[in-house]
């Protein structure tokens, strides 16, 4: 679901949340999700107080109101949820941002998917700097729907990227979609 529609808390079925239109916690009104390289940060239900996550991509957003609306639920206080927020960490090989010399590398290479490539994409295109070079390698246990998959994700990386580098012999339907801005390679050895 999109950060801007909010969240309410309740059961259906098994899960305890779902999104519906008129939410218990979602971003002000008045300002947008913002992105960068250090985090996600927007205003909660029309309050001055920011909230502060520092994980990468917008969808970090979606998972923060879903904490926020968890924990209410929960009988926590609003503040302890916003504060302890500002602290997480995500597990490694997902949106790590690592900085090598005058390069910024956006590492998400575990177990990546259709979804969580674009998020990657998103969260690379948020980046400020100088240009943006998106490898990506083949995405595994996509089925019969692999190329058409692996190329709707290499169209979408051209549209983040400057230069997308695709790795793999499964991964070469992400140049073909990236088109020109594509750069194929058989193996990971010369991309490394």
């Amino acid at each position: 679901f999109e950060p801007n529609r909010g969240i309410r808390v309740g059961v259906l079925s098994r899960l305890p949340v779902r999104e519906v239109a008129q939410a218990d916690v979602f971003p002000n009104q008045l300002g947008p999700v913002r992105c960068d390289d250090t985090g996600v940060r927007f205003n909660l239900n029309n309050s001055r107080r920011e909230v502060f996550v520092p994980l990468l991509g917008r969808h970090t957003a979606c998972n923060a109101l879903a904490a926020i609306a968890m924990g209410r639920k929960m009988g926590l206080r609003e503040n302890d949820i916003i504060d302890n927020l500002s602290h997480a960490h995500g597990p490694e090989m997902r949106l790590q941002l690592h900085r090598v010399n005058n390069l910024s590398v956006l590492n998400d290479a575990y177990n990546a998917n259709p979804d969580s490539t674009r998020a990657a994409l998103d969260a690379l295109a948020a980046i400020e700097g100088g240009r943006r070079i998106a490898v990506l390698g083949e995405m595994l246990e996509l089925g019969e729907n692999s190329a058409a998959e692996h190329h709707a994700v290499g169209t979408y990386a051209a549209s983040r990227a400057d230069i997308v580098v695709a790795v793999g012999k499964a991964a070469l339907p992400i140049a073909y979609g990236a088109g020109r801005h594509a750069v194929a390679l058989a193996d990971r050895g010369p991309a490394i």
